[in-house]
């Protein structure tokens, strides 16, 4: 069965249980994917079935993710060069997103879940208007016009979406295959950095990559998979599914040398999540302690030093900072209050648009909130705000109707959670989905799927005095 009708008994009130009897004795749903290559299996064959039922949409999805690391600066009269083809793309992602968008709105319907997408669209587009606003108009209209088209995309998805093809769903696996092959080839060029026994440290990776990414970037890369790693573990069932491990622990190894701090504190944030809210079983703390304790000894071994791997962790996390540094974290703070000081002067309401914190803060910003309303004004903010605000109570709201999930649906909610939760946390001392970036990227069809299923579940059992509404 995919559901337990004992946990059932135990977590949801005793009017629902009529309808998750009905949901269990039909089998609906899938069940955890089996070992190494079936939670793979499981993830690539619902992102082809995204592309099969939503061929436009992924695929504006996938050019989007080309669009990485370029900007108007990189455009070229050379039709060869391959950068400067990937850098007009947003003139042409753009309008066709609009399009598409105005063509198909219309299966966004009341009800659907889609408040936290569309109130960061709004923001996204008093963003794009404060263009004008801005000391370098060209770049803030052509990342502003980016960012649209990305929270278009998504919402593309869930137009589309039905209970039946489950796009929703398969959107977020296109993410984690896309974010994966893209992670697949950083590690690969930067394997040097990463892995090479001879460096200490990754911190300035930047010079590996040929300055296409520093290492907060590439520890976003790294990040995402290294949470699917440890949730496919120890969500899945065989043996095979322990092969996983190895490869969260590697890369876990390689975020920490690159030492963003941002990203440390975020995986261990979104780790915590898996193992806490997971599997709540004696034998599961149990096979945690033992695996933590047999990581301990084995770095232990052969090193002289009894606090060797405290000394380790703290020195790459610190990075040999002295005290100061690291309370204004590395400068942030100073970068935070020319930001501020910067939309105070303004009075605060109208934003200056995309690359604002570079034209005025002096570089850039480092702090999510700051960016967004530096970017989107007071007004905007309100909006991006409300976007974070939406999204948690999605998150909270599924979490507590967990019962009325299958395997294969609890898996994912789980993971896309701890997922939010390494955004979450980083988006302090970094930027998140305030801009054009991989953070948004993966974080749009995140939001759409968490609205999406909450309003789904909220019509299966609603709570006593709540309101739905009806699709």
């Amino acid at each position: 069965m995919s559901v337990n009708p004992e946990i059932l008994a135990e977590e949801v009130d005793p009017g629902q249980q009529g309808i998750l009897a009905e949901k269990t004795e039909s089998g609906q749903g899938v069940e955890s994917p089996l070992g190494l290559f079936g939670t793979i299996k499981w993830s690539i064959t619902a992102a082809l079935k995204a592309f099969k039922d939503a061929p436009l949409p992924s695929l504006l999805l996938i050019l989007l993710w080309a669009n990485l690391n370029t900007g108007p600066w990189t455009i070229t009269s050379d039709l060869t060069d391959l950068t400067s083809l990937r850098s007009c793309l947003p003139y042409v992602l753009g309008p066709l997103a609009i399009i598409f968008f105005l063509t198909n709105m219309h299966g966004i319907r009341r009800g659907s879940g889609a408040g936290a997408v569309i109130a960061l669209l709004i923001y996204g587009l008093f963003a794009l208007l404060f263009s004008f606003n801005s000391p370098g108009p060209v770049p803030a209209f052509y990342f502003g016009l980016v960012f649209v088209a990305t929270v278009l995309t998504s919402m593309l998805f869930m137009a589309k979406n039905t209970e039946i093809n489950q796009l929703a769903e398969n959107s977020v696996q296109l993410t984690w295959v896309i974010e994966a092959a893209f992670a697949i080839v950083v590690v690969y060029y930067a394997r040097s950095a990463l892995f090479s026994p001879e460096r200490e440290s990754a911190y300035n990776i930047l010079t590996d990559l040929q300055g296409q990414s520093r290492s907060t970037g590439v520890a976003r890369f790294i990040a995402i998979p290294a949470i699917l790693a440890l949730s496919r573990a120890w969500h899945g069932k065989g043996v095979s599914r322990f092969l996983l491990i190895p490869v969260f622990v590697t890369l876990a190894g390689a975020l920490l040398r690159l030492e963003s701090r941002g990203a440390i504190f975020g995986l261990g944030g979104a780790a915590c999540f898996i193992l806490i809210s997971g599997r709540i079983s004696p034998k599961y703390i149990v096979a945690v302690v033992v695996l933590m304790a047999a990581i301990f000894f084995a770095a232990s071994i052969g090193n002289p030093s009894d606090n060797f791997i405290s000394e380790t962790v703290m020195k790459h996390i610190t990075r040999g900072q002295s005290d100061s540094d690291l309370v204004s974290m590395t400068g942030r703070t100073s970068f935070w209050k020319r930001g501020w000081e910067v939309m105070w002067d303004s009075g605060m309401f109208f934003g200056f648009g995309n690359q604002a914190d570079r034209y005025l803060a002096g570089g850039h910003i480092h702090n999510t909130w700051l960016q967004a309303l530096m970017f989107g004004g007071l007004i905007g903010f309100v909006f991006f705000l409300l976007s974070w605000i939406i999204t948690w109570i999605n998150i909270v709201q599924v979490f507590f109707r967990r019962a009325l999930l299958n395997e294969g649906e609890w898996l994912l909610f789980h993971e896309s959670a701890a997922i939010w939760i390494f955004f979450t946390i980083r988006a302090v001392p970094e930027t998140t989905n305030a801009s054009f970036a991989v953070d948004l990227l993966v974080m749009c069809p995140i939001m759409v799927y968490f609205g999406y299923l909450a309003t789904k579940l909220k019509r299966k059992a609603p709570l006593p005095g709540e309101i739905v509404s009806e699709a």
